[in-house]
């Protein structure tokens, strides 16, 4: 689908600099590509069929993943989905006839709380790595060498549940 849509951008961009008139067609990421002041080597349909790939790639991966995590806590803790069900029962009485809007869904405090927490727990960014540059100070008994590979970690090393204590 995206390899068509994009040879029909580059073609409805060819027609317009035939004709001398600009397209009046919905715009696109590969329109404005097409437009844009990039080399015509870069506009290969292949290539941009391979980004397309990438975009939609990188935007549904870290959604699934992200939708995986929570949807799994809310429906293997009685507590989380008890409460979730309680709080959506009024929001959502008359679906799907009636399908709450954003703004209905945003007010709803554990709701909010539980995708926020959802997004701050699933790690989609991995790992900060970096080289050691020359002035880090040393800690405790240890020094780091010029150029040392350095990993920073965005989450705790382990999701297991029950790994650490409620307080």
């Amino acid at each position: 689908m995206a390899t068509v849509h994009i040879a029909a951008a580059k073609e409805a961009k060819t027609k317009s600099e035939v004709s001398g008139q600009t397209s009046t067609v919905h715009t696109s990421l590969f329109r404005h590509i097409f437009s844009s002041e990039m080399p015509p080597s870069e506009h290969a349909v292949e290539r941009l069929t391979k980004e397309a790939e990438v975009l939609l790639g990188a935007g549904t991966v870290s959604t699934g993943r992200t939708l995986d995590f929570i949807s799994y806590y809310v429906l293997a803790d009685r507590n989380i989905r008890r409460r979730l069900e309680e709080e959506l029962n009024e929001v959502m009485a008359d679906y799907p006839r009636i399908t709450p809007k954003l703004v209905e869904l945003e007010k709803l405090d554990y709701f909010k709380a539980l995708i926020k927490e959802g997004l701050r727990y699933v790690d989609i960014t991995g790992p900060v790595i970096s080289l050691a540059n020359r002035n880090i100070p040393t800690a405790s008994a240890m020094e780091l060498c010029t150029d040392s590979l350095v990993v920073l970690q965005t989450r705790p090393s382990s999701t297991r549940n029950g790994r650490y204590r409620k307080v």
